[in-house]
């Protein structure tokens, strides 16, 4: 049996969730996710979750687009 360890955060903010988009590079498929993911050996948690934040976040001085995903 093997072990995955991962961590998402979860952002809500007035009733709106925060997800992550995923474009697959071969098949060009579009999936949504909460922000974060698998947790190497030896890495924190936390700190992947925060960098995962990061890269999901807009930049200061842009905004997030509000979209439907259903």
């Amino acid at each position: 049996m093997s072990f995955r360890l991962a961590a998402y955060a979860v952002c809500i903010e007035r009733e709106r969730v925060l997800l992550a988009r995923y474009v697959s590079p071969l098949a060009g498929d579009t999936q949504w996710t909460l922000p974060g993911g698998r947790v190497e050996h030896a890495e924190d948690p936390f700190v992947d979750v925060g960098l995962a934040l990061a890269q999901t976040l807009p930049r200061p001085g842009t905004s997030l687009r509000s979209r439907s995903v259903a």
